[in-house]
């Protein structure tokens, strides 16, 4: 069955790859897409029952899904995806047989545990579409947002204004109006105490540049 899958991957690789994502382009070059697809859909069929006589529902389950969901995590290319998908089903695998041996438990729960573990890693610390990752980054365009505006308030109002009012006029938390406000003073963008808070003439300028176009960028967000 892997002979079989390896050689079907290998031979219809791009045949495969342009009706998966564009089976329009696919026709239109020449390429059946529902012939590509009874193939696959062959293929996935050898090798559920294969594998159902073999190692049972409970792993072939985990194996379909986990290390290619895992794969799909870490990256964006196929072909990557592919490798990385094949890697974590080895990895699942060994550590799952290893920790089955060492506490013996059922293989099979042991190695689908182990995927899930990897699973649940990338979920968290992927760079790209880890949650850690994401709240970093959500974070931080949230922070340079709060910076923003609070420029293009201060420009807009000639009266000096404080953090408290700042907090009340855009519902924001103490801590959020404070962070905001530091990071503006250490820049240079703004100058005062927290209860006379002005803007200076590089605010005014980073207003400029930068004000209005990142307000348009977080809306669209």
């Amino acid at each position: 069955t892997l002979l079989l899958n390896l050689g079907m991957v290998v031979l219809l690789y791009k045949e495969l790859k342009v009706t998966s994502f564009d089976p329009a382009l696919a026709a239109a070059i020449g390429i059946s897409p529902l012939l590509i697809h009874y193939l696959l859909m062959a293929g996935v069929s050898v090798t559920v029952v294969s594998s159902f006589e073999s190692v049972g529902a409970i792993l072939v389950v985990a194996m379909l899904v986990v290390p290619p969901a895992t794969a799909y995590l870490l990256t964006d290319r196929l072909a990557t995806m592919l490798i990385l998908s094949v890697v974590f089903g080895v990895l699942s695998s060994t550590v799952g047989y290893i920790l089955a041996t060492l506490i013996d438990s059922s293989i099979a729960g042991a190695m689908a545990t182990a995927a899930g573990f990897f699973f649940l890693s990338a979920l968290l610390f992927s760079p790209k579409q880890g949650i850690i990752a994401r709240t970093i980054r959500r974070q931080s365009i949230g922070r340079g947002f709060r910076q923003q505006l609070l420029l293009l308030h201060l420009q807009s109002d000639t009266v000096p204004t404080s953090q408290t009012k700042i907090a009340q006029r855009f519902a924001w938390s103490k801590g959020q109006s404070l962070a905001a406000i530091i990071a503006l003073r250490q820049a240079g963008e703004i100058e005062g105490d927290d209860e006379c808070i002005e803007i200076t003439a590089k605010g005014r300028d980073a207003v400029e540049t930068t004000g209005h176009g990142i307000l348009v960028e977080h809306h669209r967000g």
